[in-house]
C-alpha cells in the first residue's frame, strides 16, 4: 500500500499546450469561414514550411526541443515519485495500514525538538535513512546526539514503519565554548 503522487503538473502543461493549439486552429478556421483574415492563413503556413529543409536550423532546434520535452514527460510518467502514504508494519490482523509521509515527518521533527537541550530540529525522511539536524544552545553537547537518537528510535518503534530507516543525528551548537 504505497500511494504515489499524481503527475498533475506535467499532465496539466501538456493539456494547456494542446488546448492552446486547438483554440488557435479553431479561431483561424472560424475567421476563415466568416470571410475575415485568419491569424494564420493556409498559404502563409505552406510557404513557411515549403521554404524549410530537414537540415535547417529551425527544424533541428524544434526537433531537439520536442525530443527533450518528450523525454522529460516520459521520465515523469515512468519514474516513481516519493510515496505519499508510507506502509506500516503489519499488526496481528491481515489488514494493511499506512501513515502519510507528512504526518510521520512532523511527528519525528517534533520528537527531536522535544529533547531537553534542543532549540530547533530539522528532519529529512528518506526511504532508508532518517537524518535529524538539531541546534542547541549548549556549549557541551556530549550525550545530546544519543538522547535525540534514542528519542527518535523510540518514536519509530511506536509508529512501526514497514521499512525502518537508519537514524542519523547531527548536532550544531549555536554558541561556542
Amino acid at each position: 500500500m504505497i500511494r504515489r503522487p499524481r503527475r498533475s503538473l506535467p499532465a496539466a502543461l501538456v493539456a494547456l499546450v494542446v488546448l492552446a493549439a486547438c483554440v488557435f486552429v479553431a479561431v483561424s478556421g472560424v475567421q476563415y469561414l466568416l470571410g475575415g483574415r485568419p491569424w494564420l492563413t493556409f498559404d502563409t503556413a505552406l510557404d513557411t514550411v515549403h521554404g524549410m529543409t530537414w537540415d535547417g536550423v529551425p527544424v533541428l532546434v524544434a526537433g531537439g526541443v520536442a525530443a527533450v520535452v518528450g523525454l522529460v514527460l516520459l521520465l515523469a510518467a515512468v519514474l516513481p515519485g516519493k510515496p505519499i502514504v508510507l506502509p506500516l508494519a503489519p499488526s496481528g490482523r491481515d489488514e494493511t495500514s499506512g501513515a502519510t509521509r507528512r504526518s510521520v515527518h512532523g511527528e519525528l521533527r517534533q520528537t527531536a525538538a522535544s529533547v531537553d537541550g534542543v532549540s530547533s530540529a530539522k528532519v529529512k525522511l528518506r526511504a532508508r535513512k532518517l537524518t535529524a539536524r538539531v541546534r542547541t544552545g549548549r556549549t557541551v553537547t556530549e550525550g545530546l546526539t544519543g538522547a535525540v537518537s534514542s528519542a527518535l528510535e523510540t518514536r519509530l518503534d511506536q509508529i512501526a514503519p514497514a521499512k525502518r530507516p537508519r537514524v542519523r543525528v547531527r548536532v550544531k551548537k549555536t554558541r561556542s565554548s
